[in-house]
């Protein structure tokens, strides 16, 4: 059985200059949260509440993390709820 990654393990993957499985999984958990921000974005008449998929995962919540940090940057008026299973 596989644990999964810690975020001190993310972290160091990241520093990896070769192609390495772990960052890979990142750039891909990012990739799928700008594609549900901008298909959340198509259905809605505004940007004022994007909702997106919750992390199903340690990369994913790190990738979601990073994702979030950018997204406030360029569009601070922006909310994004995290849909929960609940």
């Amino acid at each position: 059985m596989t644990l999964p990654p810690t975020r001190a393990e993310i972290l160091a993957a990241l520093q990896d200059t070769r192609h390495n499985v772990l960052a890979a999984r990142v750039a891909e958990a990012m990739t799928a949260y700008r594609l549900a921000f901008q298909a959340d974005a198509r259905r809605c008449d505004s940007l004022e509440l994007i909702e997106l998929p919750a992390p199903t995962d340690e990369v994913e919540a790190f990738a979601l993390e990073i994702f979030l940090v950018q997204i406030q940057k360029e569009m601070p008026s922006v909310v994004i709820k995290i849909k929960s299973d609940s």
